[in-house]
């Protein structure tokens, strides 16, 4: 859905250019717009809020079956099951914010 966006084509002749059937595109093109409006408005702007977290490494490792879930405003989970996995999941973040911003 986000190259149909950026590439400023009308429908047609979107589908025209990558070989799609209008039909199915339309069909699909509906039903991303209805799941967008569905969302929380929160989640429309795509804004990112930073928080910082200081994890006690003592701590950590006494839990070991102790889990971090980072939950999107999309709905994606991200969980770290070991504290060695934080530096990862803070540039999969970094990453995603520069893609949605």
């Amino acid at each position: 859905m986000l190259e149909f966006e950026k590439s400023g084509l009308s429908a047609p002749e979107f589908t025209k250019v990558t070989g799609l059937s209008y039909s199915t595109f339309a069909t699909w093109l509906q039903k991303h717009r209805r799941k967008r409006q569905a969302l929380p408005s929160a989640t429309k702007d795509q804004t990112v809020q930073w928080l910082e977290t200081v994890i006690d490494q003592a701590q950590a490792a006494a839990s070991p079956g102790s889990t971090l879930l980072v939950r999107l405003p999309s709905g994606v989970v991200i969980e770290l099951a070991e504290v060695s996995q934080t530096p990862l999941a803070a540039a999969l973040l970094r990453a995603w914010e520069k893609s949605v911003c």
